[in-house]
């Protein structure tokens, strides 16, 4: 059985998608999925920096698989399990490093250049994931802000995307950018593509304004007829402490309300109440 790859994405900064990709991959391996979290961030490499990932020269990452890819046409399930790596909370990385941004401004220049889809450039991160989907339940992309190539890859290779969206008004919250990078991969390359929904995050619960924007806004999508997921997620302050921990926030603060979010957020997910 392949896994379902899910893209957490959207084209603005600071939304909360790195920790929504983590805690999503570490409550689905807390509940005895195997789930393997890619880190697609071309500009920061979140994840893998989250995730306090050690700085080894030795070490193959993504970007190497990639150029594996473009230049030589073939990755082998070999080459793809000895990059990956194994992490204490029970879920995979796939990590990233600096050397990923120069292979998305090769992706990009090489659009430039010519018809891509000539060339296929926009699968070269299918092919990598596609050598061990079977291994996996679940492959999580965490994806840059970044609207280029190397993002519509990620679109290309995913089954479904979830939006977090942090509550502020449309034209800022970076989703409509998003809903149009979807929509043009499904049309041109990617036709079995979902939209699987938005997830309002940043939620400050201890002020009326911030929740009512969180409704507004999510009644917004609604009427624009876009699934918006029921569980919101909060701003806490174990929420910004927990991204020193290297740690998800489920493992470094479990019984925090931004942890029970995002576990009432999977079981919503997973069609469970």
């Amino acid at each position: 059985m392949k896994a379902k790859v899910i893209a957490v994405a959207n084209l603005k900064g600071g939304v909360g998608k790195t920790t929504t990709a983590l805690s999503f991959g570490a409550e689905l391996s807390m509940r005895g999925h195997k789930v393997l979290l890619v880190d697609a961030d071309d500009n920061n490499q979140s994840l893998t920096a989250m995730l306090k990932i050690p700085d080894d020269p030795k070490r193959k990452t993504l970007a190497n698989l990639l150029v594996q890819s473009g230049f030589f046409g073939d990755v082998s399930r070999e080459q793809t399990r000895e990059t990956i790596l194994s992490c204490e909370e029970g879920f995979d990385l796939l990590p990233s490093d600096l050397q990923i941004a120069g292979v998305s401004r090769f992706l990009s220049s090489e659009s430039a250049a010519g018809d891509p889809k000539s060339t296929g450039i926009q699968y070269h991160l299918k092919k990598v994931l596609s050598t061990v989907s079977e291994g996996y339940e679940f492959i999580i992309i965490d994806t840059s802000a970044n609207n280029n190539m190397f993002f519509i890859n990620t679109l290309t290779a995913a089954d479904e995307v979830i939006i977090p969206a942090q509550a502020q008004k449309m034209s800022d919250n970076g989703t409509l950018s998003t809903l149009d990078a979807i929509v043009k991969t499904k049309e041109n390359l990617n036709p079995e593509l979902i939209n699987r929904g938005i997830l309002i995050t940043m939620v400050d619960n201890r002020t009326r304004y911030s929740k009512r924007k969180a409704g507004d806004i999510g009644d917004m999508f609604t009427r624009m007829g876009l699934c918006v997921f029921r569980t919101t997620i909060p701003r806490t302050v174990k929420g910004e402490e927990y991204a020193e921990s290297g740690k998800s926030i489920l493992s470094y603060a479990g019984g925090c309300k931004a942890a029970e979010a995002y576990r009432e957020f999977v079981s919503e997910y997973l069609g469970k109440e």
